[in-house]
């Protein structure tokens, strides 16, 4: 639901940020990926670290 509503809101504004603690995070990049979305290998698992993720789509 989360990834459907991040999804949502940057198809509405053309980006989004999203800020989040490390295992949501892995979690919503592995069903971006999985929607075709690209973006790192593995997702950051330090503190401060980000990732960004390119929609298959334009906008």
């Amino acid at each position: 639901m989360a990834t459907d509503k991040l999804i949502e809101i940057a198809e509405k504004h053309e980006s989004i940020l999203f800020v989040g603690h490390g295992f949501i995070n892995h979690f919503i990049a592995k069903e971006l990926k999985r929607r075709g979305w690209t973006g790192p290998k593995k997702s950051p698992r330090e503190h401060w670290e980000f990732s960004t993720y390119n929609s298959p789509v334009t906008f």
